[in-house]
């Protein structure tokens, strides 16, 4: 354990090692492994003194791992208001990997509640955006309008667009709710049927954009 403690701490290694000793410690599953990977997500004075080499290393070992250990939720939680892009995207991704009820609605109430910073609300809109189910997309299309900051309402879209596959539509709330009126009383065999049309869609017209750039080069 602590030869990938110290590996994970060491900021001159390669990113790659540090994240593979990540996974080592919480394939390991002990106390003082978790403890560790704790540790590096916890903010100890300023967010200054944050290694985010470490934090990414953290982040995506945990984002790789079928059952990551529930001890890692409320530091990777707290970390979405000391970290920006990129980091806060291997954050979002990481808390993504926690399907249990009690994280995700955790994760729903955070990105409407006023007393978190802008910055945390935005995190978790993100990690929404790895979210497949329809309940994820109900709290994402009601951020869309009223009295949130624009960083939210424009995460909402973007988690909105990297779910359902739908990119011609704008962060306009008005064309969303009427797809959503329809969209919201499918089974989730329709659902998920809709998803994958929605994607070939968008792959089929992203192809043919690109041939027509090709074409004038």
């Amino acid at each position: 354990v602590r030869r990938f403690v110290a590996i994970v701490k060491d900021a001159a290694a390669d990113p790659a090692l540090r994240r593979d000793a990540a996974q080592r410690l919480i394939e390991h599953g002990s106390r003082p492994a978790l403890a560790a990977l704790a540790s590096q997500l916890t903010v100890a004075s300023s967010p200054g003194s944050l290694d985010l080499g470490a934090v990414q290393a953290v982040a995506q070992a945990v984002a790789s791992h079928t059952m990551p250990s529930a001890v890692l939720v409320q530091p990777l939680l707290a970390l979405l208001s000391h970290v920006d892009d990129p980091v806060a995207g291997d954050v979002a991704m990481a808390l993504s990997r926690y399907d249990d009820g009690r994280t995700r609605q955790t994760i729903a109430a955070l990105t409407s509640d006023r007393s978190a910073s802008v910055r945390q609300r935005r995190g978790a809109v993100m990690v929404l955006g790895h979210d497949r189910s329809q309940a994820a997309v109900a709290v994402l299309i009601d951020l869309l309008d009223g009295p949130h900051p624009s960083p939210v309402r424009d995460a909402a879209h973007t988690s909105l667009v990297q779910i359902t596959g739908i990119s011609d539509l704008t962060s306009d709330p008005g064309p969303w709710r009427q797809w959503w009126s329809t969209a919201r009383t499918l089974s989730r065999e329709a659902w998920v049927e809709s998803l994958f049309a929605n994607y070939t869609r968008s792959r089929s017209q992203q192809s043919r954009q690109i041939a027509l750039l090709q074409d004038r080069m």
